[in-house]
């Protein structure tokens, strides 16, 4: 549950301070009042200390209130970032009113105009509506999670030409076959759904068993949108000292739909998958969102 919450942490400090600013600006007013009521009876430093303090203290209760929404409604989670942002743009900008204004309608249309700006901004930042302009978004991360388990054990999870599909870190995994006549290439299928499949050619740069395997990966699309298809991952594993693992790995991937990159961005994606695998791997319940995405895909299937 921790991890998650720290895997969130971008989401949840995001709409902590949006939410924080938000305040600020709607009493703003008392806000100056109170300072200088306040610096009239004591010292500068202790009136930036007691709004400091109380500041943290609201900051931590939004936060955790936040928080908690995340762990409830972990499929509606893009909402913190979406309403916090939204809120935002509203209050310093107040689109609905200037609209209202502009073309003279009646107060009973802010309510309606509102409705229809929050909904396309919703469709712009998640939506589909970028999806046809034909560019992406660079994305790299690079994430290290410790294995409760001896490197022999990790390395075949990773490494397609020693564990195949069936031991793969990703659960999804539900297909590898060698293609003929390309040496260290694979055709590989990931289960989204029932009957869907996300088709990968995965190419391997660099096999040492058992600490290093890198591959490039590209789907099956059209030229145009190929670079959206195309990346490299490369995992790297080395003994703790303990009898476990350590796992690093960095991923690329050329080119992102905005609306996927900004989810993964949130998610911190590639450091929650490492964590549902590393619970797996022990055999424990685990909190990651990727992990509930695959157990989802998996029940269908």
């Amino acid at each position: 549950m921790f991890r998650l919450i720290y895997r969130q942490r971008r989401r949840l400090l995001f709409g902590t301070c949006s939410l924080m600013i938000i305040a600020i600006l709607q009493h703003r007013g008392q806000l100056d009042a109170q300072i200088v009521e306040l610096t009239a009876v004591s010292s500068p430093f202790v009136t930036w200390l007691v709004f400091g303090l109380a500041a943290f203290l609201i900051g931590s209760t939004v936060f955790a209130g936040l928080s908690v929404f995340v762990l409830i409604f972990r499929r509606q989670r893009m909402m913190v970032e979406l309403i916090s942002f939204w809120l935002l743009l509203n209050e310093i900008l107040r689109p609905a009113e200037y609209l209202r204004d502009q073309f003279n309608l009646p107060d009973s249309a802010t309510g309606i105009i509102y409705l229809v700006l929050i909904l396309t901004f919703i469709s712009i930042t998640y939506g589909t509506v970028l999806d046809g302009l034909r560019f992406g978004l660079d994305w790299k991360s690079k994430r290290r999670v410790r294995i409760r388990r001896p490197i022999e054990e990790v390395w075949p999870t990773f490494a397609l030409l020693e564990g195949g599909a069936a031991s793969n870190w990703q659960a999804i995994l539900h297909d590898a076959q060698p293609v003929p006549g390309e040496a260290n290439s694979f055709d590989v299928s990931y289960l989204m759904g029932p009957s869907v499949f996300q088709k990968q050619r995965q190419t391997v740069l660099e096999s040492d068993a058992p600490s290093r395997y890198h591959y490039s990966f590209s789907g099956n699309t059209h030229s145009k949108n190929r670079r959206l298809t195309e990346g490299e991952f490369d995992v790297t594993l080395e003994p703790d000292g303990k009898g476990g693992t350590l796992v690093t790995v960095y991923q690329h991937q050329k080119a992102m739909l905005p609306r996927i990159a900004m989810l993964h961005w949130f998610d911190d994606q590639l450091g929650d998958a490492l964590d549902g695998f590393a619970a797996r791997m022990r055999g424990r319940h685990h909190w990651s969102m990727t992990g509930l995405e695959h157990r989802k895909i998996l029940s269908l299937a």
